[in-house]
């Protein structure tokens, strides 16, 4: 999303601030505006972008044990084919392992957004010196910036992390768990809200040609556990095997790591 917001010529001092929200990361950029048209006699004054981080690793399958991506074990429970490895993804274990960083491929495109953005503003100049940038503590947000601000040519530039012990009025800002002011995340009945009537099958029925393609892709066993993982009164067998359909709907309030709450 891009916001450009403009201010009369009149104006004493006239700033640019870049704001890029890649939640979790975002930069603020000031500096002299470029002159205002004849036509409209106006100057930039702010420009806000938001984003997400890069592409990363995928997290484990649902119901996994185990978070990786590559446990075999929780991927046996969904389907019949292995998962990749992580050298197919260009990748060591430890990367993997640790927790979803940024792929070879979410870091080139994470240096392309900073060129891209370097030239859509090369009729303004930014000095380095003058771009701040914030990251929450996950690995592929701090590679996110790192490789953006690498792209936009500023290389040397210090990523200021947003902890609950530096800046912590700012963690609304870089993550999706946070309480304000005791508003909390969403209940069951406000996600029941969205369905058509209330209705949760005729949201399934809705996106019932999608769900039958990611069935087909993983090609799931007739005798899947994740069916009876989830559905201890089903028994699955050969005539009626384990579906993505045979998954019940439940809402579980998760408390995540900064007091949030959400269903899924």
């Amino acid at each position: 999303m891009l916001i450009h917001q403009v201010a009369p010529s009149s104006t004493a001092l006239n700033e640019m601030i870049f704001l890029s929200i890649l939640i979790p990361i975002f930069l603020i950029f000031n500096c002299a505006s470029a002159p205002g048209t004849a036509e409209t006699d106006y100057f930039l004054v702010q420009t806000i972008v938001v984003s997400r981080h890069s592409i990363r690793m995928p997290y484990g399958p649902p119901l996994a044990a185990n978070a990786s991506f590559f446990d075999d074990d929780s991927w046996s429970m969904w389907t019949s084919e292995a998962p990749p490895t992580p050298e197919e993804w260009g990748m060591t274990k430890e990367e993997v392992y640790a927790e979803p960083m940024l792929t070879p491929r979410g870091k080139e495109v994470a240096r392309l957004t900073g060129v891209w953005f370097y030239e859509a503003t090369s009729g303004v100049v930014i000095p380095c010196d003058q771009i701040t940038i914030f990251s929450d503590e996950a690995s592929r947000d701090l590679q996110t910036a790192k490789f953006w601000i690498d792209g936009f040519g500023c290389p040397n530039n210090t990523i200021i992390e947003i902890t609950d012990k530096n800046l912590p009025e700012m963690i609304p800002i870089v993550t999706a768990f946070s309480s304000i002011d005791g508003c909390n995340g969403t209940t069951e009945d406000q996600v029941l809200d969205m369905f058509p009537d209330r209705n949760v099958n005729a949201l399934t029925q809705e996106f019932n040609s999608s769900i039958e393609r990611v069935q087909e892709v993983l090609d799931i066993p007739w005798d899947a556990t994740a069916c009876t993982k989830v559905n201890k009164s089903f028994v699955p067998t050969q005539e009626d095997p384990c579906t993505l359909f045979k998954m019940p709907y439940e809402c579980k309030l998760i408390v995540a790591a900064v007091t949030n709450s959400f269903c899924l």
